[in-house]
C-alpha cells in the first residue's frame, strides 16, 4: 500500500503513522480556556510550544462553536485568528489549518499562510466553502455532527450504530 500523504500547496505529510494537532483557539469561550484571546503573542507562543512538544500540525481557531456558544461575526474571527497566523507564519513553515465553518475566513487565511481547512459543519455552515476550498486545492477536515451546527448538538444522541450513521452522512 502506498504511503498517504497530506498535500498542500508545496508541502507534504505522511500519514503513515498518527499525528499530533496542536489546538490554539483564540476565543474567550474556548474548551481549553486557555485565555489567549487578545494576545497574538501568547497565541503564537502557545503554538510553538506544542509544535517543540511534538505536535506535527496546529488548528487555529477564532470562533467557538461547542454547545451554548456565540456566533462570531467575520470581523472579530478574521481579527482574532489573522495576527496569530501570520506571525506562525513568520516563525514557522509547519502545517497550520484554520477552524471555521465561513469561507471568507478561508480565502483570507489561506492568503495570509494557512495550509488546511477544518469545518466543523462539514460544508454545511457556508453555501460557498466547498468551491473555496476546490478553487485552492487545500485539504480539507469535515467533522460530523447530527445537525446543522454543533452548537445545537447538546442532547443526549444515542445511535443503533454511530460508526454506520457517521458513514452515512459522509
Amino acid at each position: 500500500m502506498p504511503n498517504p500523504l497530506l498535500r498542500s500547496r508545496n508541502k507534504t505529510l505522511s500519514l503513515e503513522k498518527p499525528r499530533l494537532l496542536g489546538v490554539v483557539n483564540v476565543t474567550p469561550d474556548s474548551f481549553s480556556g486557555d485565555g489567549l484571546l487578545g494576545s497574538p503573542e501568547k497565541a503564537v507562543a502557545q503554538g510553538l510550544a506544542m509544535l517543540d512538544a511534538g505536535a506535527d500540525l496546529l488548528d487555529l481557531g477564532g470562533e467557538s462553536t461547542g454547545p451554548g456558544s456565540a456566533e462570531v461575526s467575520l470581523k472579530d474571527e478574521l481579527e482574532r485568528v489573522l495576527p496569530v497566523l501570520r506571525a506562525l507564519r513568520e516563525k514557522t513553515d509547519a502545517w497550520i489549518s484554520v477552524d471555521t465553518y465561513k469561507a471568507e475566513v478561508v480565502r483570507q487565511t489561506l492568503e495570509a499562510g494557512a495550509d488546511v481547512v477544518n469545518d466543523v459543519t462539514a460544508l454545511r455552515g457556508d453555501p460557498e466553502m466547498a468551491g473555496v476550498i476546490a478553487e485552492s486545492g487545500v485539504p480539507a477536515i469535515l467533522m460530523y455532527a447530527k445537525d446543522g451546527s454543533p452548537r445545537t448538538t447538546t442532547d443526549l444522541v444515542e445511535y443503533d450504530d454511530v460508526v454506520k450513521a457517521v458513514r452515512s452522512f459522509f
